[in-house]
């Protein structure tokens, strides 16, 4: 048993897609949550930016003494993730090479699409993760920073979103592809939107969540290293580095947060 808190990062509140799933999976935890919402989207920052940040995340993570982290941000995996783990002695996890390995196992045409920031996109990871596993896959990636922005807003009716997902989704008219992955943890977060855009097009598509499979790879460590928690009381703290109101609004849409004890606080990273 080891009852010190998991960490959660992301640049805003993507994250909590994959912290929705932790809750749910992994009860009798506390965890600490930061969202860097002064510096996002990362989408866009050069990678010497993002993997500072992400680093700056975990250092904040160790004063908090956790006994994992997790990248809940596929951009901060891509090129952060290497050198954090060089720096820091506690377990961290992403969120790339999970969905690679779920879309292999989901894919039978052998074409994947990849919604992702367009950050993620250039860092090529998601390329090498799938020439690592399978060299007969064929990958189309289109970056959708207008999706992310949308989203981080708050404001997530279907007159807003709609318009910005088939956007992006038109740009796969001549792909062929059988499976999507929604690599930007921001997406699962309209993912029943995504579902009644392609049922309604007849597509066919099955999609790809990197949080379920992360968080399945979480669970199965935290057994097999006798480190669940017990706690009788669950907690939730949440660090953000700006606009604390619009983050719990859209927290209070997207997580039940009456069953465990919650804190919000404004911290700025440096």
């Amino acid at each position: 048993m080891d009852n010190r808190s998991i960490g959660f990062f992301d640049s805003g509140v993507g994250g909590l897609s994959v912290l929705k799933v932790s809750l749910g999976e992994i009860p009798r935890e506390s965890y600490i949550y930061y969202g860097d919402t002064l510096r996002m989207p990362y989408g866009v920052r050069s990678k010497e930016d993002i993997e500072r940040y992400t680093c700056q995340a975990m250092e904040f993570f160790r004063s908090k003494n956790v006994k994992m982290a997790v990248i809940a941000c596929n951009t901060a995996t891509c090129y952060g993730i290497k050198k954090a783990r060089e720096l820091f002695d506690f377990p961290i996890f992403g969120v790339v090479e999970p969905a690679v390995k779920e879309s292999l196992h989901k894919s039978k045409s052998k074409k994947v699409a990849l919604l992702a920031t367009e950050g993620t996109v250039n860092s090529g990871v998601y390329d090498k993760f799938f020439e690592s596993y399978s060299s007969n896959i064929y990958i189309k990636e289109i970056g959708c920073p207008d999706l992310v922005l949308a989203i981080e807003n708050g404001d997530l009716r279907d007159e807003v979103i709609v318009p910005v997902i088939n956007k992006y989704l038109d740009k796969f008219e001549d792909f062929e592809y059988d499976t999507l992955i929604l690599g930007c943890t921001h997406f699962p977060i309209v993912e029943n939107t995504f579902k009644r855009i392609l049922a309604k097009f007849d597509r066919k598509v099955q999609l790809v969540d990197p949080a379920e499979i992360t968080i399945n790879e979480l669970k199965e460590y935290l057994e097999n290293h006798d480190m669940l928690g017990d706690h009788d009381e669950e907690s939730i703290d949440f660090y953000v580095s700006s606009h604390k109101e619009k983050f719990k609004s859209t927290l209070e849409k997207l997580i039940s947060v009456n069953d465990y004890k919650i804190s919000l606080s404004e911290k700025v990273l440096d």
